[in-house]
């Protein structure tokens, strides 16, 4: 599999193919039950903004409370952190690449759940169009690798994994 540096990734669909990710769904269909199609085997998923536009961000996050805590984050450290270059903005993994994405999509649906990581992406005005990929592998080895090499080019992880 190419690095990412080596590929630019990921600005488009196509860079997320040649990636190896499938589905490539917005995440308001995963939460309309496109998640069902994820696989039940270890991998690697993200999630990216394709949008042209500038993004918008909410003064409070619609994710699940888990134990009392408030997900939101400040919108000024949001902006501050937004890289406008990068269309990667989450990077996820786990034993279950559906069960995993169904946390996921749980907690940013509002649910309380025992899930925290991606919660500035609940932030974002235009969550449910925000793409998501999956693809099969090493969860651990492969999620180290998407953010070393993210990091790499950006000097910093993607966005939402940076703000955990």
């Amino acid at each position: 599999m190419a690095e990412l540096s080596s590929l630019g990734f990921p600005d488009s669909r196509r860079d997320l193919l040649v990636q190896g990710f499938k589905g490539l769904h917005p995440i308001g269909a995963l939460m309309d039950g496109q998640a069902a199609t994820a696989p039940e085997a270890p991998g690697v998923f993200v999630v990216c903004r394709l949008a042209e536009v500038p993004p918008r961000f909410a003064q409070a996050n619609t994710a699940g409370r888990w134990k009392g805590q408030d997900p939101t984050l400040p919108v000024e450290l949001l902006k501050d952190a937004w890289l406008p270059e990068a269309a990667l903005l989450f990077v996820g993994g786990g034993a279950n690449i559906r069960q995993r994405l169904r946390l996921f999509l749980d907690f940013g649906g509002g649910k309380a759940v025992a899930h925290w990581t991606g919660r500035a992406l609940w932030q974002l005005s235009d969550a449910e169009d925000l793409i998501v990929g999956w693809r099969l592998g090493n969860p651990k080895a492969d999620l180290a690798g998407l953010i070393a090499d993210f990091t790499a080019k950006h000097g910093t992880p993607p966005w939402a994994n940076g703000l955990d």
